[in-house]
């Protein structure tokens, strides 16, 4: 449940969308924590969460710098808007609730907060009977269903999970990923977040939903942790670290084994697919919404 006594510090960053994914990858770097995105027409809101009012500082100190030289080795000179706030975790939590309803994603996939009913008592002929629901708070997780990334990545799962496969999700955030590939009839998922902050969400997600025995949450760095082989794995995270983890993906799948990632964007697309073909995966689709890419691939 959200602390009502403990207060969040924001960072907002107002940046040309083409480099969202840029400034949203440094946030993570820094922060090990997820960011929120808000797109404004041609620009996009991203906005860093932050435990201490000096932590805010550091964190606009670095980036600022680093957005320094990123425009002048490009020769650019685009001005970076910062401005920051704060907001208490039950304000934030609460917050969602303005925006957050229930969500058809892909053809079975209903994503719903625990808050709201499905189907909705005034449209009863909107649910099918074959529906599967993903009751989420994401409360300061990130991962609601309504994200081009994660609504990418629960359509993939739609398409390429197979009955009694063991799955990886890898960054799990609210869990949302997870918890769809139970219900899409995964044996066994090992879901990994090293957001001290996520992990009590995911649980507490996992454990709505009635998928802890099925599904177990690992806290920690999966890039270190990880092991073992899998039939899919799930990596819905920022540019730097899909090009981490490419590298192990050939020990880490299973003969014809797949990988679902996403949280990059046609800018970046290029090196990621370069980093699959070196690591000798077969790049089997892409998809987009946006500027947000899926990419699906095969050992």
């Amino acid at each position: 449940m959200p602390n009502a006594d403990r207060v969040w510090y924001e960072l907002h960053f107002l940046v040309p969308r083409e480099w969202e994914e840029i400034v949203s990858t440094w946030l993570v770097e820094y922060t090990a924590r997820g960011v929120a995105c808000f797109p404004q027409g041609a620009l996009t809101e991203v906005v860093a969460y932050c435990a201490a009012a000096s932590e805010t500082d550091t964190l606009r100190t670095l980036i600022c710098g680093r957005w320094e030289q990123f425009c002048a080795a490009d020769g650019l000179r685009v001005p970076l808007q910062v401005h920051a706030d704060s907001v208490s975790e039950q304000d934030w939590a609460e917050s969602w609730k303005a925006h957050f309803h229930a969500t058809r994603v892909g053809r079975r996939l209903v994503v719903k907060p625990s808050w709201e009913q499905w189907p909705p008592p005034d449209q009863p002929e909107v649910a099918r009977p074959d529906d599967l629901l993903l009751e989420i708070d994401p409360q300061m997780a990130f991962g609601t269903g309504l994200h081009a990334t994660t609504q990418l990545c629960l359509e993939a799962l739609e398409r390429h999970l197979r009955p009694q496969e063991r799955v990886a999700d890898v960054g799990t955030g609210s869990g949302i990923l997870a918890i769809a590939a139970v219900r899409l009839g995964a044996r066994e998922v090992e879901a990994w977040e090293m957001d001290p902050v996520a992990v009590p969400v995911a649980a507490e997600n996992l454990q709505r939903n009635a998928v802890s025995e099925v599904c177990i949450l690992r806290e920690g760095d999966a890039l270190e942790g990880l092991s073992g082989v899998f039939d899919l794995l799930l990596a819905n995270v920022h540019t730097a670290f899909l090009l981490q983890i490419i590298p192990r993906l050939p020990g880490l799948l299973t003969p014809e084994g797949r990988a679902i990632l996403s949280g990059t964007t046609e800018t970046s697309a290029q090196t990621v697919t370069e980093a699959l073909a070196a690591a000798g995966l077969e790049l089997v689709e892409k998809r987009s919404r946006g500027e947000w890419l899926a990419l699906i691939a095969r050992r």
